[in-house]
């Protein structure tokens, strides 16, 4: 019994850079000018739904890219324009509106391109003085970075 679990666990082991590959075949990148670029460099080092369901601004790609670049990403510039334009045009959230006073925190986080503290101070506020009127009201809340709500105004819906 012993052996027939050490084995087990020996093959599910061996077995799983199998299983990656299959798991990350499942998200699938919406077809467009620029796919074969984004899925050669970008799932290289993770899969599609790491990213897919993001719904960011062009800055919010272009904020990613960099941050992949300062660990180690290389891509070209014309890489990179790629790369942005794609995600912009088929991933991005720029028409998707949200509202600020019914999202979670995920969904301020990844509708507005905010970072998750930001989100949940937004969400904690909102829960605390009530429903927000205006974007700049947004702006005030404590914690939160005013140029950030300000650059995704035509972005929020109340």
């Amino acid at each position: 019994m012993r052996v027939s679990l050490l084995a087990g666990i020996a093959f599910a082991l061996a077995a799983s850079p199998l299983i990656v590959p299959v798991a990350r075949a499942q998200a699938v990148l919406p077809d467009g000018e620029g796919k074969e670029v984004v899925q050669r460099l970008c799932t290289t080092c993770h899969g599609p739904e790491n990213f897919i369901n993001k719904k960011l601004t062009r800055d919010g790609w272009d904020a990613v890219i960099y941050s992949m670049e300062q660990r180690g990403f290389m891509p070209t510039d014309e890489e990179v324009e790629t790369i942005l334009n794609y995600c912009t045009k088929y991933l991005g959230g720029a028409s998707t509106k949200v509202n600020v006073n019914r999202a979670t925190a995920k969904e301020l986080e990844s509708g507005l391109d905010l970072p998750s503290d930001q989100a949940a101070a937004i969400v904690r506020y909102r829960a605390d003085k009530g429903d927000f009127r205006t974007w700049q009201d947004v702006a005030k809340v404590p914690g939160v970075e005013a140029r950030r709500i300000e650059d995704n105004k035509d972005r929020i819906a109340f």
